[in-house]
């Protein structure tokens, strides 16, 4: 066997051997170049599939501290304002509660089984009767004692506030998590 490949070699002129080795370099060549591309491409991809992830869960968190804080300061206005303005900033409570209803329910689909959704469904349960009562009071012309239930509101909302920079902060670390094993591949 080795014998033949020597004739077969030996009666191919040195012009066509140069060629073939040239011709076999070039197509590993460009096999390297289509791997690299394919990696590259993938990575991307990884890295854009990741960020939307990310970015949605964070839009989703923002969005429900923002309706948070909406409901939070309506519940505030109701008892400053003029008898007139009363219905008006109950409407928008009630509007800022419906809000935050559904960036909860988007949260907890986000994020299913997390536990500190939990304890903000729960929280956020327990300011909802509140706030009805400080519409009720305002609209019975009780408004010092509306104003005591708003104060106690507040230290609800700050839990709630602080479970949600919770929230915020884990989500940037699971981004930065993610990033980091993107970077590894």
């Amino acid at each position: 066997m080795l014998n033949q490949l020597e004739i077969f070699m030996g009666n191919i002129s040195l012009r066509t051997k140069t060629l073939g080795l040239a011709g076999i370099f070039t197509l590993f060549i460009v096999a390297v170049g289509v791997l690299g591309s394919y990696s590259i491409m993938k990575l991307a991809k990884d890295a854009k599939d990741a960020n939307r992830e990310a970015s949605t869960r964070m839009n989703i968190v923002v969005d429900l501290q923002s309706a948070m804080q909406r409901m939070a300061r309506q519940a505030a206005v109701i008892t400053y304002s003029d008898p007139d303005q009363v219905r008006t900033a109950a409407v928008a409570a009630i509007r800022a509660s419906s809000a935050l209803d559904e960036q909860i329910h988007l949260l907890s689909e986000t994020f299913p089984g997390d536990q500190r959704v939990e304890d903000f469904k729960k929280l956020i349960q327990q300011v909802k009767p509140k706030q009805m009562d400080v519409i009720k009071l305002v609209r019975a012309n009780s408004n010092s004692e509306a104003q005591s239930v708003v104060k106690e509101m507040e230290a609800e909302f700050n839990r709630i506030d602080a479970l949600a920079d919770e929230i915020v902060n884990t989500q940037r670390k699971a981004l930065d998590g993610e990033l980091v094993s993107i970077e590894d591949h």
